[in-house]
């Protein structure tokens, strides 16, 4: 817990463009899917969003907040296809396909920002991207 907890304040203590990109993926990726749980998509979304959060605090704890930590958004690369393939907008846009439209725009985003990271890290750009909050 004690992790997570500093996990946490090490995000939310970023810049505010990091804030805010942080917020977002969390409302799209775990507090929204919880109101869309009779959904088959939803419950995939916030399954992959808490092994993903379980895999960035592990990277978090071996390496602080680096460049790596994108890996822990691996499963994205997934699943931002699987969702892609989900999409039925035949007849119009509901609030649904409206939260999997935005969800696959954040999260296909984010995991091109990750990569690049990721290859970053790989070439050597190994400083911390936030100082570590205790």
């Amino acid at each position: 817990m004690a992790l997570m907890i500093r996990f946490m304040k090490t995000m939310w203590h970023g810049s505010k463009p990091i804030f805010s990109w942080v917020a977002v993926m969390m409302m799209l990726n775990a507090f929204l899917p919880l109101a869309l749980l009779s959904h088959v998509e939803a419950r995939v979304v916030l399954g992959v969003f808490v092994v993903s959060a379980m895999g960035m605090m592990a990277l978090f704890h071996v390496f602080g907040f680096t460049r790596i930590t994108g890996l822990g958004h691996t499963l994205w690369v997934v699943l931002v296809p699987w969702l892609i393939s989900r999409l039925d907008l035949s007849d119009g846009i509901t609030p649904f396909q409206a939260w999997m439209l935005a969800t696959v725009a954040v999260n296909g985003v984010s995991v091109v920002i990750d990569a690049w990271d990721v290859v970053r890290y790989v070439r050597g750009d190994r400083a911390p991207t936030l100082p570590t909050v205790e």
